[in-house]
C-alpha cells in the first residue's frame, strides 16, 4: 500500500518530501517502494554457524548437537550426558559435537555403541613368558609385569633392566670420608688417622688425638 507515493512512509520537506521504509528493509532504486534487507549478506548477520533471513529481520540457527544460546548469536554445544539425553548403559562421555558410551572394566562396549557386556578373561601370568620382560624380579599385576632389583640396584627407564645403584652419588652411602662404589653395593673409609665411628656414620678422629696425646 502507497502513502501518496511511498509504499511506506511518507516524510514531508518544505517543497518537496522523500520516503522510508520500515526497520529491516530498505528503499528500492525508484526513491519510493521498499525492499527486504539480506542481513545475512553482512557477515552472516553476526550468527556464529547459520543465518536465516526473513521479511524484515533475521535470526541465528545452530548445527546438529548445539544449541542456540541466550545472545541469539553464539552456538554451545549440548551435553548429552549432563542433560541425559544419552542411553548409555554405564558411562557416558561427552565429546564437542555428540558423545560416546564407556564401560566399566571388566566389561566392552556391543554392537550399538551402548550396551555393556562382561569380558571373560583367562587369568595369564605375566611373568611366565620371558620373566615378564624383566631382567631380575618380575611380580604380575592387573597392569601386566611389575619389575623389581635386588638391594644395590634400581630399574633402569625401561622399567624392566635392573642397573647399579651408585650410592655414593645418590648419598645413600654412610658419611664417611671416602666412598667406594661397587656392583650392587658401596664400602665407605676414613683417610689415614681416622676411623669409622662407631656411634654415627661418619669419620672419627679420637683415634688420632688419642695416639698424639701418647706421643707427646
Amino acid at each position: 500500500m502507497y502513502h501518496g507515493v511511498c509504499q511506506d512512509q511518507c516524510c514531508n520537506t518544505i517543497g518537496s518530501y522523500y520516503c522510508k521504509c520500515q526497520a529491516g528493509q530498505k528503499l528500492e532504486e525508484d526513491g519510493r517502494g521498499c525492499e527486504d534487507v539480506d542481513e545475512c549478506t553482512v557477515v552472516s548477520g553476526g550468527c556464529q554457524q547459520r543465518c536465516i533471513n526473513t521479511l524484515g529481520t533475521f535470526h541465528c540457527a545452530c548445527d546438529t548437537e548445539y544449541s542456540l544460546h541466550a545472545d541469539e548469536r553464539t552456538c554451545i554445544n549440548v551435553n548429552e550426558c549432563a542433560e541425559g539425553l544419552a542411553s548409555c548403559r554405564h558411562r557416558c562421555v561427552n565429546t564437542v559435537e555428540s558423545f560416546t558410551c564407556a564401560c566399566h572394566p571388566g566389561f566392552e562396549l556391543g554392537a550399538d555403541g551402548k550396551q555393556c557386556s562382561r569380558i571373560e578373561l583367562e587369568i595369564v601370568n605375566s611373568c611366565e613368558k620371558n620373566n615378564g620382560g624383566c631382567s631380575c624380579h618380575c611380580e604380575h599385576a592387573v597392569g601386566g609385569p611389575c619389575c623389581s632389583c635386588n638391594h644395590g640396584h634400581r630399574l633402569d627407564s625401561d622399567e624392566k633392566t635392573c642397573i647399579d645403584l651408585d650410592e655414593c652419588e645418590s648419598g645413600e652411602a654412610c658419611w664417611a670420608q671416602l666412598c667406594i662404589n661397587y656392583l650392587g653395593g658401596s664400602e665407605c673409609s676414613c683417610q689415614e688417622g681416622f676411623r669409622i665411628s662407631s656411634v654415627a656414620c661418619g669419620c672419627d678422629d679420637s683415634y688420632l688425638r688419642t695416639r698424639l696425646h701418647v706421643e707427646l
